[in-house]
């Protein structure tokens, strides 16, 4: 088990990511651990079938992350893909953007994922450097962090008209 700091993920990085050439982050094994604090720890985990990796999601019924878009059986590439498109996740239709960037889509501008999506900044968020993508419409608002380092989502804000309320926040990398 590995916990989620720069250091560890440095090495995650180097042995899985390929140091930023955008290579696929995915791997068989590999288990995403997110705290979702108003339901409790949500587990994605990912086994290899073939080329292709199934997606399995463990933790409360109220767990937030959804796939859109790939049907009753999760089935993803190595670039996290579901026939050739992003896979979008999030409580309701993808809205949270998807699991994993590669390098270049982490840059602050305009991102296709179907509609145009900015990746608005890099900051410091929860002590690691990410990048932030936002989505508004209307009063909804969301804000999903992806690590620098790694390229998966680290965390997700949301807002309806008000403050901003932490949907998820990745704890370890297994």
């Amino acid at each position: 088990m590995k916990t989620f700091q720069p250091a560890v993920l440095l090495t995650f990085t180097l042995g899985t990511v390929g140091c930023g050439s955008g290579s696929p982050p995915i791997e068989d094994g590999l288990t995403l651990v997110f705290d979702a604090p108003a339901s409790g720890e949500c587990q994605l985990s990912f086994a290899a079938e073939g080329r292709d990796f199934r997606v399995s999601l463990s933790g409360p019924d109220g767990c937030p992350l959804r796939p859109d878009g790939v049907g009753d059986e999760w089935i993803i590439d190595a670039y996290t893909k579901h026939e050739g498109r992003p896979v979008w996740w999030g409580e309701l239709a993808g809205e949270f953007g998807p699991i994993w960037l590669p390098p270049k889509l982490r840059e602050v501008g305009n991102h296709r994922f179907g509609p145009v999506v900015p990746i608005v900044e890099r900051a410091t968020w929860e002590g690691r450097e990410v990048a932030v993508m936002l989505q508004t419409l209307g009063p909804l608002g969301v804000r999903s962090y992806y690590d620098l380092e790694s390229g998966f989502l680290a965390g997700v804000e949301k807002r309806f008209g008000g403050n901003w309320n932490r949907i998820l926040v990745l704890k370890r990398i297994d």
